[in-house]
């Protein structure tokens, strides 16, 4: 039998998959002056199988003074999550101030949650919650009524994030640059359109299973063309079959891909990092299968 959740810490790279918030909280008991961030796997409700919840992990989190770092996708069924220590002097939102005092009234905080909390930016914490414009720039955007009057019907996170855009500059003349591009833009019946430009950046190119082996980091159309004559089509079914096997299954129709590289490369595409700059354990990992195949 092996070691318990909670007994584990993992590689950078590699996700922990626990049950509940419960025997994440054990992790952290054991493991949060040890470690200074973690990979959380977590199921998607579409595979059927129950996991820790995103809510739920963050809550814990946030009792120990840890919060979200990076979100990215481990294949069709399920996803993982970075969380990481908050720095001395971080910023919370006041979301998560609202959240650690309800917490705290459960009696759930930990003493190193209350650390990162005592230690946090005070001056700048909450601050787009207390954001506001002043009288001369609210006169100037009622002004124009078609704006104010598309801006009011906006939900209030929205507001309460572009008031904070703009008051949140530090010169005058930024303050007037950025209260302009708003009028603008509400006046055109449109949210900011740089926020809107964002959104649609970060947004997936391809349906969820379908990207192309060639949009792969990594993987270019050649090596896609290879994938491809194995019936290995998309980085969501490379992924699922594994990095071994992926390799094996290639270099037994091309002997030529049987190189260190080549085995970057792939790892690479699993992992969602550049090769050249792939970890060290996963690089041993590769020259252990390539002079095994070599030997076969």
């Amino acid at each position: 039998m092996g070691p318990s959740p909670q007994n584990v810490i993992v590689s950078d790279t590699e996700p922990l998959f626990v049950k509940n918030k419960i025997e994440l909280r054990k992790w952290f008991v054991k493991n949060h002056k040890k470690a200074d961030s973690i990979w959380i796997g977590l199921f998607k409700k579409t595979s059927g199988k129950s996991s820790l919840s995103s809510p739920d992990l963050f809550e814990t989190a946030l009792c120990f003074g840890w919060s979200g770092v990076i979100i990215k996708s481990i294949d069709i069924w399920s996803y993982k999550i970075k969380i990481g220590k908050r720095k001395k002097n971080s910023v919370w939102s006041a979301t998560y101030l609202k959240k650690f005092k309800e917490l705290k009234a459960k009696k759930l905080i930990h003493p190193s949650g209350q650390l990162a909390y005592d230690q946090r930016n005070k001056i700048k914490s909450g601050a787009e919650e207390k954001a506001q414009l002043s009288s001369k720039q609210l006169s100037e955007f009622k002004k124009n009524k078609k704006a104010w009057e598309f801006f009011n019907t906006q939900a209030a996170g929205y507001k309460k994030y572009v008031i904070y855009w703009v008051s949140s500059a530090k010169r005058v003349e930024t303050q007037e640059k950025r209260l302009r591009e708003l009028i603008r833009d509400s006046a055109d019946g449109t949210k900011l359109k740089r926020i809107l430009i964002a959104q649609e950046k970060a947004k997936p190119k391809y349906e969820e299973g379908k990207t192309p082996i060639e949009a792969s980091r990594n993987l270019g159309i050649s090596t896609g063309a290879d994938f491809r004559s194995v019936d290995i089509n998309t980085l969501e079914q490379l992924r699922r079959l594994g990095y071994e096997r992926a390799v094996n299954k290639v270099c037994e129709l091309y002997p030529h891909r049987l190189n260190l590289n080549f085995f970057y490369a792939v790892m690479g595409a699993i992992e969602d990092q550049d090769w050249k700059k792939l970890d060290p354990d996963l690089k041993a990992q590769a020259k252990d299968l390539l002079n095994q195949l070599k030997h076969r």
